[in-house]
């Protein structure tokens, strides 16, 4: 879902020029994605501005993390970003 949103871009923005301008970039994901495995982080919290490409990163480090547990929990799910372009449903 991150790579398909970093090829295509949104299906909305707010300006022109703004998903490129704020979202973070698809290797800077992988980078924090990495970070996140490597710590073996176990709580996360993440504050963004509008597309998701971040949180994105950041549920692939803690999906991958889970793998590794008894009793996994990942949550929740991405329905706060469809007014800006990803969709859940996919």
């Amino acid at each position: 879902m991150r790579r398909r949103l970093a090829e295509d871009g949104p299906r909305e923005a707010r300006a022109d020029g703004d998903f490129d301008r704020v979202s973070v970039p698809d290797g800077d994901g992988d980078v924090l994605r990495d970070i996140l495995l490597g710590e073996d982080a176990r709580v996360v919290t993440e504050i963004g501005l509008a597309y998701g490409s971040s949180a994105l990163a950041i549920a692939e480090g803690t999906r991958l993390r889970a793998y590794r547990l008894p009793n996994p929990k990942v949550g929740p799910s991405f329905e706060c970003f469809e007014p800006f372009g990803l969709d859940s449903s996919s």
